[in-house]
């Protein structure tokens, strides 16, 4: 369907389409890549949601969307990480991690908390945690929690409380910067595992847990992935 309303040939009801962030941002399929096309060609509608000229005792929301828009509109190549982890996207990362901390301040300023004056943008905020995640991503820890944690925080805050319409007609890049992020995911479409790796018994209706040691090397590879994110949900697709 949004292939369709990029080619101008069936438009999206964008005001009641939902969309779960975590499956799409795994899924294979270019959901993000299309949903940053039409954002670019999205008409704009000044709204509370674009944070303009909004005050905080430290941030400039107007200077910090500039730093993002930067690393949004550079070019990039999906297959070639480099190409994503730029000095643009170090630059962003830093600037971040501020609103980060300051979004659970418990400073007072006027009245306020800062926590309560930074959430006032809600897609800034949004952003700065996707700069979080894109942190983690690229540097390659085992911190799938901290990342899928994130990743919550902006579909909670975002599409949680805003119609897909309402976030393309924002001027902030959410969906670019989402697919860069998703482009930046480890993806083992090549594994070469032999039949043995599997240690099925096709007589028993109970199988015994796998012996590591009897593994291949790409084999023991996926089994520790797998380690590292239990118990959350974990997917392996087996194809001939």
């Amino acid at each position: 369907r949004l292939a369709l309303h990029v080619a101008d040939r069936r438009p999206c009801d964008f005001s009641t389409l939902a969309l779960p962030l975590l499956p799409v941002i795994s899924t294979s399929w270019p959901i993000l890549r299309l949903l940053a096309a039409i954002h670019v060609t999205w008409p704009r509608r000044l709204s509370n949601q674009d944070c303009q000229a909004l005050f905080h005792p430290s941030i400039d929301w107007d200077e910090y969307f500039a730093v993002v828009q930067a690393y949004a509109a550079e070019e990039f190549n999906e297959p070639e990480l480099e190409t994503l982890t730029t000095e643009q996207l170090h630059t962003a990362s830093d600037y971040s991690g501020g609103i980060i901390w300051k979004f659970s301040s418990a400073a007072v300023y006027d009245g306020r908390t800062i926590g309560e004056w930074t959430n006032q943008c809600i897609l800034g905020t949004a952003i700065a945690f996707i700069f979080r995640a894109t942190s983690l991503v690229i540097g390659e820890l085992d911190v799938y929690k901290m990342i899928e944690a994130a990743l919550q925080h902006v579909e909670e805050r975002a599409f949680g409380t805003l119609s897909l319409e309402a976030l393309l007609s924002s001027r902030w890049p959410l969906f670019s910067l989402l697919h860069k992020l998703a482009c930046m995911r480890k993806r083992e479409d090549t594994l070469v595992m032999a039949p043995g790796d599997l240690q099925l018994d096709a007589t028993s209706a109970v199988q015994e847990p796998v012996i590591l040691d009897h593994l291949s090397p790409a084999a023991l590879s996926v089994a520790r992935a797998v380690l590292v994110a239990a118990p959350g949900p974990v997917l392996v697709a087996f194809v001939r």
